[in-house]
């Protein structure tokens, strides 16, 4: 199985350079990372394209402050944003980007994709030709 996940493209920008080497999230997937092969990287508008893939490495769940102390260093942020991000969560998610690919060409889902739907966060994908 296989995950696509939703990012804005200043995000991505830094997590292709390698400035960000975690992904952070209010909520998490529900399957066990171990069942997850690959997680794609959707970029989203304007880009609206399928641009890299990654293995999930460690995912931690703890307090923002806990997060951010753990994360700083290779969060791609600052931490004024990454406080905005979670405000009002008393517990958020890193997900550790390792195996970082970019795609040789980009994917245009809505091209590839039968009734493409961007996610609002994540979804799973299986068996698409792009794949």
């Amino acid at each position: 199985m296989n995950l696509l996940i939703s990012i804005h493209p200043e995000h991505v920008d830094k997590i292709l350079s390698g400035e960000k080497k975690w992904e952070y999230r209010k909520s998490i997937f529900r399957k066990d990372k171990n069942e997850i092969d690959q997680a794609y990287i959707y970029c989203t508008s304007p880009v609206k394209e399928i641009v890299a893939s990654f293995k999930i490495g460690r995912i931690l769940k703890d307090s923002p402050e806990e997060l951010w102390k753990q994360t700083k260093k290779e969060s791609g942020t600052d931490k004024q944003q990454f406080m905005e991000y979670f405000d009002g969560h008393e517990v958020g998610y890193s997900i550790e980007i390792t195996g970082l690919e970019k795609l040789e060409e980009s994917v245009d889902p809505y091209e590839e994709i039968e009734d493409f739907h961007a996610p609002q966060g994540y979804c799973y994908i299986e068996n698409f030709k792009f794949l």
